[in-house]
């Protein structure tokens, strides 16, 4: 799908603005541009699952429905991390028929803006910055895991894309999904990406263990339209989790 460049870029990651970046692709909203640059991307980002809080399709909330979702459900600590960049070179678009020097607000009636037909000018290079997880001591409630899995996140480090000297720092910014802490130990619903690598469901997915009880990063009111029932303890978290893979049985 192609996205317009310069349609505003909300700052959930505290440095998406104006810049056409993978990573940001899940933040990209649909607003009346007023820049002068009248270009699209083909961006299509591996990771759009794993945007900002109020990017997260949030179809399983209780345990039961993140259960049904997951295909892995793990009780496991955070051990070694590593950071890693991916850079692919992506189709940059044009939309035929308007001048790119004058602001798009200015031309509204000389495309669709539902619709625009659009023209390849070019290429641009795009960094998406993950951190990936692996996890010991597991304890398997769901899935079949005959080999070391590791929790992907986007996080970390970029190039910034005009100060060439310096770099971006993104580790822990995305709000439900901060990067996973060494060292800690959590109760983890996640889904297949590719190869070895998982990704969290959404942020009700990942509960965090403290002694006896867990705890969620985010409060589900502020991403859910009613209340739902959480689990506080690991004893309630854990007998939940094993009643439906008893009913599965």
């Amino acid at each position: 799908m192609n996205r317009v460049v310069n349609y505003l870029l909300v700052p959930a990651l505290g440095l998406c603005i104006g810049i056409s970046i993978a990573t940001c692709e899940p933040l990209i909203r649909p607003v009346l541009p007023d820049g002068n640059t009248a270009l699209h991307s083909s961006i299509v980002n591996p990771a759009a699952s794993i945007g900002g809080v109020t990017d997260w399709a949030i179809s399983s909330a209780t345990v039961e429905e993140l259960y049904s979702a997951a295909d892995v459900v793990v009780r496991a600590k955070i051990g070694a991390q590593q950071e890693r960049l991916e850079k692919e070179s992506v189709a940059l678009y044009q939309i035929e028929g308007i001048d790119p020097a004058v602001s798009v607000a200015e031309q509204l009636d000389k495309f669709d803006i539902d619709n625009p037909k659009t023209i390849q000018v070019g290429t641009e290079i795009v960094y998406t910055p993950y951190i990936d997880s692996s996890l010991e001591k597991v304890e398997v409630f769901k899935g079949d895991l005959n080999q070391s899995i590791t929790v992907t996140q986007l996080g970390g480090s970029m190039p910034h894309p005009v100060e060439k000297d310096k770099t971006i720092e993104i580790a822990g910014n995305l709000e439900g999904n901060p990067v996973l802490e060494l060292g800690k130990e959590y109760i983890l619903f996640l889904e297949h990406m590719e190869g070895s690598s998982y990704g969290v469901i959404n942020p009700l997915a990942r509960y965090q263990v403290e002694g006896a009880l867990v705890h969620l990063p985010i409060d589900p009111v502020t991403i859910l339209s009613q209340p739902i029932s959480v689990p506080t303890t690991v004893v309630e978290l854990v007998a939940r989790i094993r009643q439906q893979a008893a009913a599965r049985e």
